[in-house]
C-alpha cells in the first residue's frame, strides 16, 4: 500500500476543507480473498492507501478513490 493524500482542496470562499476517504476502487483483482486483499485502506480518514502490487501481464491499475470535503462551516 502507498500513501496518497488529497491536497489542496478549499470551500468557495477559499478556506481549507477537510476531506474524508469514502471508498478506494480499481479496475484490477485485488486478489482470491477480498478481505484479505483490500483495493486500499484509509476509508473514513483524511489519507488513502491504495495497493501498490500490479498484474504482470496488464496495463496497470487504474483507481478511483471518493472522498467527502467539509468545510468550518459544516458543509459538504
Amino acid at each position: 500500500m502507498v500513501q496518497v493524500k488529497i491536497l489542496g482542496v478549499v470551500d468557495a470562499e477559499n478556506n481549507p476543507a477537510t476531506v474524508t476517504i469514502d471508498s478506494i476502487t480499481q479496475d484490477e483483482p485485488a486478489g482470491w480473498i477480498k478481505s484479505k486483499s483490500p483495493d486500499g485502506s484509509g476509508v473514513g480518514t483524511d489519507t488513502s492507501k491504495p495497493r501498490a502490487k500490479r498484474l504482470g501481464n496488464s496495463s496497470g491499475r487504474v483507481y478511483a478513490i471518493t472522498y467527502t470535503t467539509s468545510d468550518y462551516m459544516g458543509g459538504t
